[in-house]
């Protein structure tokens, strides 16, 4: 779609994370969010690897976007590890009548897209998306045409579309920055200390303060 997110060129965008990350990863919260955004929160039930929660989305999304003033730019790294990138294991589908051997799905991105540059930060290396800010619900990968490609004779009845929350984003005025990962169950917003007010606000049941100095 021409509206949505689309993979990045190069990874000139992210360059700058070189010098306001960590180079080592010492499992706190300043391990993830940039140093000049004065404040932090840590967000609930909003892991790496997993669709936005249901009912978040939309406040999550207005709230960023009025604590920038480049909504319409923004970047998305999602980690490379994924199955939907890097093809998934093997599957065998049983029952209804099917028995198909079993495959190893191809990736949800064309084969020129898994040879793009990768942002590197330890421990992972992601896939450079750009977008507006509202095209972030439309990262993620096509599952029903991936499998119907491997098993065309299935006719199977698979979602449309899987949606994938980015493990890295950040608008391209560095207003905010949100982290998370593939292994949590959160992720980490830095900001300003009225955007941190206003989604704590906007959802206090899954907000709270954090500390970039502390494992939290």
């Amino acid at each position: 779609m021409a509206t949505g997110p689309r993979l990045a060129a190069d990874t000139e965008a992210a360059e700058w994370l070189k010098e306001a990350l960590p180079e080592s990863y010492d499992f706190v919260v300043g391990d993830l969010i940039p140093s000049h955004l004065s404040s932090i929160a840590r967000i609930g039930d909003f892991g790496g690897g997993e669709e936005y929660p249901p009912g978040l989305v939309r406040p999550f999304v207005e709230t960023l976007g009025r604590h920038t003033e480049t909504p319409d730019r923004c970047w998305f790294c999602i980690w490379d590890g994924y199955g939907w990138i890097a093809g998934s294991v093997s599957v065998g589908l049983f029952g209804a009548g099917l028995q198909a051997p079993a495959v190893r799905p191809s990736s949800g991105l064309p084969p020129e897209a898994l040879e793009r540059p990768r942002v590197e930060r330890p421990l992972r290396e992601y896939l450079l998306f750009e977008g507006t800010l509202e095209s972030t619900k439309e990262l993620g990968w096509r599952q029903g045409e991936v499998l119907d490609r491997e098993y065309p004779e299935g006719e199977l009845e698979l979602p449309a579309f899987s949606p994938q929350v980015p493990d890295l984003m950040w608008p391209e005025d560095r207003a905010w920055f949100f982290a998370t990962d593939t292994d949590f169950d959160w992720a980490y917003l830095g900001g300003g200390g009225q955007l941190i007010a206003d989604r704590t606000a906007a959802l206090p049941n899954v907000t709270r303060a954090a500390r970039a100095d502390r494992v939290d």
